[in-house]
C-alpha cells in the first residue's frame, strides 16, 4: 500500500515505543456501484420471470452442484479397444498351495471380454460400442477356508465429442429465454452438466449473461442475456451422461447492433452510477458528482479502478476500466472528424503515478485498437487537498481505416495496484465532423448540482427543523456553478429556481432567478460560481410554508432545482441547464450526503484506545434511540475487531450518558439497507433492554467511536469529502480531546455516523454475531484449487452455513455449507471461506487461494 497519500499523526504518551494515530484512506470499493448492480440483477430476474413465467435462476451457494461428471473410485473407466489389468492380491488372502482364482459370471459381460492371466484379470473393451456397464466378478477359494467373490464393476465409454452449431444472430442486450441442445447425441442420460470458457477473443466477454435454464435438475437448455458488444459470442456448454461422457457444444451467437450517426455527445449529466447504454458498451466507470470539482458540465465518467460491481480488479498493475463507445457511422464523412473531451487526474481521491496513464484508442476498420493518446500521471507530490483542473484535448480522425460504419473510440486507465488509488476523470465527450480543434461549443452549462438547503446539516429530524426554520433554513444564499463553452461572455437568457416537496408535489411559492444582472454574464472557458440572495418575501414565503404545510409530519424530501435558458445554444446540449439536488428529513441526523470518497481509521497498536466523536445538537427534546455507522469494506475482513460506543451530553469531558463495550463492526445486507449500507446500533444495555438516552431541548450531545482492539489498521468509518464538517469532529488519541482540524488540517470532510432519535427504536442491523472457534478440525482440500473444494471435518454439514468473502472483506457468496462446494466461477485470487453453525454459534474462517 503506498503511503504518499498519508499525512502521519504522531502523539507521544509517556514512554510508549508506539503511536495512535488517524489516518485518512481513499475507498477500495464502491457500495452505490455494488447497490446498482444488486438492483439490475432484481430488476433483470423480474423481467425474465415475466417472459418465461419462472424466476431467473443462477447457481448459487444454495444450490450445491457436485463436480462433472462424478466419477466412482471404485470404478474402472476405458475407452472402446483399450485394456485394463485389475491385479487380486490372492497372497493377502491367504492363498497358497491348493488356491484357486476363476472368473465366474455374476452378470452378463457385454461391452468386451474378460480373462484370467494367473493373478490378473484382463478386460478387452470391444471396439464398436458407444458405452457399456460390465461387472467382472472373480471367485477366490483358499485351500482351507471359504470362497470369496469379487465384484469390479467397468465402464466403457466412447471418448467426449466436440460440436460447433450453426450461428445464431441475436440483437445486442437481447434475451434469448431458451436455447436447447441435443442431449440424444449422448449414449446415456444426462446427469450434469457445466458452462465453461470457449477460449474467444468476443469484446464482451463477461457483460453477457450465461444459466440454465433450472438447477435443480440435470437440462441442456441455457439462458443467454447478450451484452451490447458486437461480434461472436462463443458459449460453450459442457453435457455428461450418466458413463461420464462428456460432450462439449460450442454455440457462436452473432451479437448484431446498430449504429449511432454524428453528433455524439455525453457530458454524463444524469443519475449514475454507470454511463448511459445509447452511448457506451461498458459499465466500468462510475459516473457521479461529487468525486471532483470545477467541472466542465455537471457529472463525470471516473476511472476509480473498480469494476462493475464497485469491487476492485484482480491486478496488481495493469488496465483496469474501459469505457467504450457504441459504433458509430463514419462511413460519409467529409475527413474532418475530431474526438473532444476534458480530462483531470486525482480529484477528491489520489493522484495517479506518472505510470498510471489514461489512453484513448480508435478501432481500425480490421478491427485492432489504436492507441492515439496516452496521458501519463503525477510526477510530483502535491497535497492531499488539492484538485487539478479538467484540461481540454483534440484528437482529430483522419485516416481512411477509421472512416467506416462501426467505428469505435474508447478510454483506459493503468493501475498500480487496482482500486481508488489512481483516479482519472473524463467529462464532456463530443466526436463530430467538419469540426475545429478549439474548445468551442454552443452550451452554458451548470457544473455542479445545487447546494444543501440546511445550515448545519445534510439531513436532520423534521421535528428538529420545523420549529426552527428560520435558524436551519439556509435559504438566502443559492448558489450555483456555470461553464460557459462559448467562445465569448454570454448572458443567461431566464433562469428560475423551484423549491417542491417532492413526495406531496407542493411547490413553494415565489420566483426567482438563479442569477440576474451582471451575475448573469457568464465569461467563457472557465468554472464560474455565482450566489444569488433571493428576495426577502420569497424567503419568509418559503420558511412560513416550511412551518405549516407538513405538521407533524415523519418523513419530508425538499428537492432544490435550477434552471437555465441560452437563446444561442445547441439543442444538444440542453440536458446541462436543468440540476436537482434533494434533502431528506427522517429520524437521524446527518452531515453526509451519504456517498464515502474515502474513509478513516484510528491505529491502536499499544492498546491507547484513541477515540473519535461527532457533535450534534437536539433544538427540541427527544430520545437518541440508535447509532449509524457506514463501515466501508476495507482493511481486510474488520468484522472480527472490537469498537466501543458512547454518547455524551453537553461536554466530552463529562460521564458518559450511554456505553456500549467490546462491539463488532456489522456489514449491512445491500438488499434491505440503505444505499451505502449503514450499520444500525439500538442503544440498549447487555439483556437487550433498550436504554434510549433523553435529550434536553437545546442541548448538545456527542457520539464517541473508540477503537478496541489492539492492531495497526483498524476499523474503518466512510469519510465524505464534499462536506466540509471537521469542525463537528473531535480526535482522542490517548491524553486530550482535539478538534479534527487541530489534530491533522488535511482532513476536510464528513464523518459518516448518524444519530437515530424519535419514538421508535429501529431493529439492529441483522447479522448475527458468531464467536470464533479455533479449536474447530475443519480442513480445506485442494488448497489452492480451481475453486471446487471439499471440507472435511464437518458434523452434519447441512446445519452449517458459510461465507465467502474476497481480500477487501466484501462478502462474494453465503449459503448452506457441504462436503463439497463450487467456486469456480470466481476469478484467481485468495479468499477467507468462513464456516459458521447458527444454532451453537461455532465460527472457524480458512484462507482459500484459487487459481486458474
Amino acid at each position: 500500500m503506498r503511503n504518499r497519500y498519508l499525512t502521519f499523526l504522531f502523539l507521544v504518551f509517556g514512554n510508549l515505543t508506539a503511536w495512535s494515530q488517524i489516518q485518512w484512506q481513499p475507498l477500495s470499493s464502491n457500495p452505490e456501484i455494488a447497490r446498482a448492480h444488486f438492483l439490475e440483477q432484481e430488476a433483470r430476474s423480474q423481467q425474465i420471470q415475466a417472459l418465461t413465467g419462472r424466476p431467473m435462476e443462477l447457481p448459487s451457494s444454495d444450490i450445491l452442484r457436485g463436480p462433472c461428471p462424478s466419477f466412482d473410485t471404485e470404478t474402472r473407466y476405458l475407452f472402446p479397444g483399450d485394456t485394463i489389468g485389475i491385479f487380486v492380491d490372492t497372497t493377502s488372502l491367504g492363498g497358497g498351495p491348493g488356491s484357486t482364482l476363476t472368473v465366474i459370471e455374476c452378470d452378463p459381460v457385454d461391452a468386451g471380454i474378460v480373462s484370467l492371466d494367473t493373478t490378473s484379470l484382463v478386460y478387452i473393451a470391444d471396439m464398436g460400442i458407444d458405452s457399456g456397464i460390465d461387472t467382472l466378478c472373480v471367485e477366490f477359494c483358499p485351500a482351507d477356508g471359504d470362497c470369496l467373490i469379487f465384484n469390479y464393476p467397468v465402464v466403457v465409454k466412447r471418448p467426449g465429442t466436440s460440436y460447433t452449431l450453426p450461428e445464431l444472430e441475436v440483437q445486442a442486450g437481447s434475451f434469448l429465454s431458451q436455447y436447447c441442445l441435443d442431449e440424444t447425441l449422448l449414449p446415456g442420460a444426462l446427469t450434469c452438466n457445466r458452462l465453461i470458457d470457449c477460449g474467444d477473443t468476443y469484446a464482451g466477454d463477461g457483460q453477457q449473461i450465461v444459466y440454465f435454464d433450472t438447477y435443480s435438475s440435470p437440462t441442456s437448455c441455457i439462458r443467454y442475456q447478450a451484452s451490447e458488444f458486437a461480434g461472436i459470442d462463443e458459449v460453450c456448454v459442457v453435457l455428461c451422461d450418466e458413463f461420464t461422457v462428456c460432450d462439449t457444444f460450442r454455440i457462436p451467437f452473432r451479437i448484431a447492433s446498430d449504429t449511432l450517426d454524428l453528433p455524439f455527445f455525453d457530458d454524463f449529466s444524469y443519475a449514475g452510477p454507470y454511463p448511459q447504454t445509447q452511448y457506451w458498451l461498458d459499465r466500468d466507470v462510475f459516473v457521479n458528482n461529487t468525486m471532483s470539482t470545477k467541472l466542465p458540465s455537471v457529472g463525470m465518467a471516473t476511472f476509480d479502478g473498480l469494476d462493475r460491481t464497485g469491487s476492485t480488479y484482480n491486478t496488481e498493475f495493469g488496465i483496469a476500466d474501459l469505457l467504450t463507445s457504441r459504433y458509430i457511422d463514419l462511413s460519409n464523412t467529409s475527413g474532418e472528424v475530431v474526438l473532444k473531451f476534458f480530462v483531470a487526474p486525482k480529484g477528491l481521491g489520489l493522484y495517479p503515478n506518472e505510470t498510471d496513464s489514461l489512453f484513448v484508442e480508435f478501432r481500425n476498420i480490421a478491427g485492432e485498437w489504436d492507441r492515439v493518446a496516452s496521458f501519463a500521471g503525477i510526477s510530483d507530490e502535491i497535497p492531499l487537498d488539492s484538485v487539478p483542473a479538467f484540461l481540454f484535448k483534440a484528437i482529430p480522425i483522419s485516416e481512411v481505416g477509421y472512416l467506416y460504419d462501426g467505428f469505435q473510440f474508447r478510454f483506459s486507465n493503468l493501475v498500480s495496484p487496482s482500486g481508488l488509488f489512481d483516479l482519472w476523470h473524463v467529462d464532456y465527450v463530443y466526436l463530430n465532423d467538419s469540426e475545429d480543434q478549439t474548445s468551442n461549443f454552443e452550451d452554458l452549462a451548470f457544473g455542479t448540482l445545487p447546494g444543501r438547503i440546511l445550515q448545519n446539516y445534510s439531513s436532520m429530524p423534521w421535528a428538529h427543523f420545523e420549529p426552527f426554520v428560520a435558524t436551519e433554513f439556509a435559504g438566502s444564499v443559492y448558489e450555483s456553478t456555470f461553464f460557459n463553452h462559448f467562445e465569448q461572455v454570454v448572458t443567461v437568457t431566464e433562469s428560475a429556481i423551484t423549491l417542491e416537496e417532492d413526495l406531496s408535489g407542493f411547490t413553494f411559492a415565489g420566483a426567482e432567478n438563479v442569477v440576474d444582472g451582471v451575475d448573469a454574464n457568464i465569461p467563457p472557458k472557465v468554472p464560474v460560481s455565482r450566489q444569488k440572495t433571493i428576495n426577502n418575501l420569497i424567503r419568509d414565503g418559503y420558511i412560513d410554508d416550511l412551518g405549516t404545510q407538513f405538521p407533524g409530519e415523519e418523513y419530508v424530501r425538499l428537492a432544490l432545482t435550477y434552471e437555465l435558458t441560452q437563446n444561442s445554444q445547441d439543442p444538444l446540449f440542453f440536458r446541462n441547464d436543468v440540476v436537482t439536488s434533494y434533502t431528506e428529513f427522517d429520524n437521524y441526523f446527518a452531515y453526509d450526503d451519504g456517498s464515502a470518497e474515502s474513509y478513516l481509521f484510528l491505529e491502536n497498536p499499544q492498546g491507547v484506545n484513541p477515540s473519535l466523536a461527532v457533535k450534534y445538537h437536539a433544538n427540541v427534546e427527544d430520545s437518541l434511540r440508535a447509532i449509524q455507522f457506514h463501515f466501508p469494506h476495507v482493511n481486510g475482513n474488520v468484522s472480527n475487531q472490537l469498537f466501543n460506543m458512547r454518547v455524551y451530553l453537553d461536554d466530552l469531558d463529562t460521564e458518559p450518558a450511554f456505553e456500549a463495550i467490546f462491539i463488532k463492526p456489522v456489514y449491512p445486507d445491500i438488499k434491505f439497507d440503505t444505499l451505502q449500507g449503514f450499520t444500525t446500533y439500538r442503544l440498549q444495555n447487555l439483556l437487550g433492554e433498550l436504554t434510549p438516552v433523553f435529550l434536553p431541548e437545546n442541548t448538545d450531545f456527542y457520539v464517541v467511536f473508540q477503537q478496541a482492539t489492539v492492531i495497526n489498521k483498524g476499523i474503518p468509518i466512510g469519510f465524505d469529502l464534499n462536506n466540509q464538517e471537521q469542525d463537528n469532529i473531535f480526535v482522542n488519541l490517548g491524553d486530550d480531546w482535539v478538534s479534527l482540524p487541530e489534530q491533522a488540517s488535511d482532513f476536510k470532510g464528513a464523518l459518516m455516523i448518524r444519530p437515530v432519535v424519535g419514538d421508535f427504536t429501529p431493529p439492529n442491523t441483522a447479522v448475527k454475531d458468531i464467536p470464533e472457534n479455533p479449536e474447530l478440525q475443519i480442513s480445506i482440500s485442494p488448497n489452492p484449487s480451481d475453486g471446487f473444494i471439499q471440507l472435511s471435518g464437518l458434523e452434519a454439514p447441512e446445519k452449517w452455513k458459510y461465507r465467502l468473502m474476497d481480500g477487501t472483506g466484501s462478502l462474494i457468496r453465503s449459503g448452506t455449507a457441504n462436503w463439497e462446494l463450487n467456486f469456480t466461477d470466481l476469478l484467481s485470487g485468495w479468499y477467507i471461506l468462513q464456516l459458521y453453525h447458527p444454532e451453537n454459534g461455532q465460527m472457524t474462517s480458512k484462507k482459500l487461494i484459487i487459481t486458474h
